[in-house]
């Protein structure tokens, strides 16, 4: 009679756990697993300034890749790399304002082609849970350092301004932010009727 008894507290343990883990909704990534993502967007806008309509038009494509490195009880550390950042901006009233394209050589007197290779020239760190929230990127200073670095800027004051202006745009907090809009789909909470297929 014990012996039934036990058999029925194991199978009990055992599916409630069952129950438990496939509610809750996570990623389940190896290491060495990697995403690459394509991402491009399209921005019109006008300003009307005394009657006239000035119309930009950003057009921004950007490729790349997210690789496990390791992972935790509850979080991924991710390897980042930029391959690929595209944008041009055009006015209707002065025609081409940026083109950049890291996957093209860059002119000597081009100074943001410059600017916007360090992007591909650098690693972040990102540190995810595993319901994709991103903790912290690492690296993103060295990255920005890196590409100011690369303009070919020596005025000292000159690069502090831009370092403090790209901050904005590529520092931890705001890249962060940025990679939570992909990765961050999964509830912390568990999900009711979910059924996990492995």
């Amino acid at each position: 009679m014990t012996r039934f008894f036990l058999k029925i507290l194991v199978f009990t343990l055992v599916s409630a756990y069952s129950v438990s883990a496939q509610s809750l909704l996570q990623y389940r990534l190896k290491i060495g697993d990697s995403i690459t993502v394509l991402q491009k967007a399209t921005q019109n806008i006008v300003q009307c300034d005394q009657g006239l309509e000035h119309k930009i038009l950003n057009n921004l494509e950007e490729n790349y890749t997210f690789k496990v490195a390791a992972k935790t009880d509850s979080t991924y550390r991710l390897k980042f790399r930029f391959n690929q950042f595209k944008l041009k901006t055009t006015s209707n009233q002065f025609g081409v304002l940026v083109d950049v394209d890291t996957n093209k050589p860059v002119a000597d007197n081009d100074t943001e082609g410059k600017i916007f290779g360090g992007l591909t020239h650098s690693e972040l760190q990102i540190e995810m849970s595993y319901t994709g929230e991103i903790i912290e990127v690492y690296g993103a200073e060295d990255m920005i350092n890196n590409m100011v670095s690369l303009s070919g800027i020596r005025d000292e004051f000159t690069k502090q301004l831009m370092i403090e202006s790209m901050k904005s745009e590529f520092g931890s907090e705001s890249l962060s932010k940025s990679f939570e809009q992909l990765t961050h789909i999964y509830p912390k909470q568990e999900v009711k009727n979910w059924r996990y297929l492995e």
